[in-house]
């Protein structure tokens, strides 16, 4: 089973997924290693993307097909989707509608649909949209009508991880947090994540971005919890060096900060100035 998210209007999944079984459509970017797109995929898919806006939305529904389940991960979709998925005749299952996750306390919360009822183990992977992302996740297989043995589902999502998302190093007293989060949206949910955490010391970033990504809007979603910047050139025909990123940066919070040639160079430079209690 292959997880695949495409470019834009579906395109991408109809083009290279033999056989989708399923979509899921969610707020935010879930993280899904983009060397998956493309290439030659498994015969069995799951189709995930994200929307957000009216343009994405039209776009990203694409990719829902006919007859086959669409798990909205949104409580309130965008009404585009829904019109989608009621013209194709897709099986439109919908957090907080057709299932329910809430939490219980610190380390256990509560999936729920009209069949099924589990007490699960918090997700290992951080941020407070980890609940959202797993119960779509359970409502996917759910719907995929497989057997899955009772302590699979909590065994899952106490194991599940992804390199770069959220992951969390500690170096002579700094906390370092890495994460891929690429759009808006996703550093909208890395700050409401940095911010549910303790910590006693500044926040210092490191950024680094591709060409053609929204790097202003970035920004916006952390300059509330980010003190200073270092920005660092990225490698590869859509990367770009800190300069042109800086530029790029004009009149955010982030336009004159230091610049590095590296990311790996840039977290040196941070680092050499960092102190205990701070974070990275």
């Amino acid at each position: 089973m292959v997880f695949h998210e495409p470019e834009r209007r579906g395109q991408t999944g109809a083009g290279t997924v033999g056989r989708q079984m399923l979509a899921i459509l969610h707020e935010i970017d879930l993280g899904i290693p983009h060397q998956l797109r493309g290439g030659n995929l498994a015969l069995k898919a799951i189709v995930l993307i994200h929307v957000r806006g009216a343009v994405n939305a039209v776009e990203k529904a694409g990719i829902i097909r006919g007859w086959k389940p669409v798990i909205l991960g949104e409580t309130d979709p965008p009404s585009s989707v829904l019109a989608r998925a009621y013209l194709v005749g897709a099986n439109a299952i919908r957090g907080g509608s057709d299932y329910f996750y809430e939490p219980i306390d610190a380390q256990r919360w509560r999936w729920r649909d009209v069949g099924l009822r589990m007490e699960l183990p918090t997700p290992a992977l951080s941020g407070p949209i980890q609940l959202a992302n797993a119960g779509a996740a359970i409502a996917a297989l759910r719907a995929l009508d497989k057997p899955v043995p009772r302590a699979a589902w909590a065994a899952g999502i106490a194991a599940a991880r992804i390199s770069g998302r959220m992951q969390a190093f500690e170096r002579d007293g700094v906390q370092i947090r890495v994460d891929v989060g690429h759009n808006p949206q996703a550093a909208g949910q890395l700050a409401r994540a940095l911010k549910a955490e303790v910590s006693a010391g500044r926040t210092l970033a490191v950024y680094a971005s591709l060409q053609d990504k929204d790097a202003a809007g970035v920004v916006q979603a952390l300059q509330d919890v980010v003190g200073e910047w270092t920005l660092a050139g990225l490698d590869g025909p859509r990367g770009q060096s800190a300069a042109q990123l800086q530029a790029r940066l004009s009149g955010t919070v982030a336009a004159k900060a230091p610049l590095a040639d590296s990311v790996e160079q840039a977290l040196a430079q941070v680092l050499a100035q960092a102190e205990r209690g701070d974070r990275v």
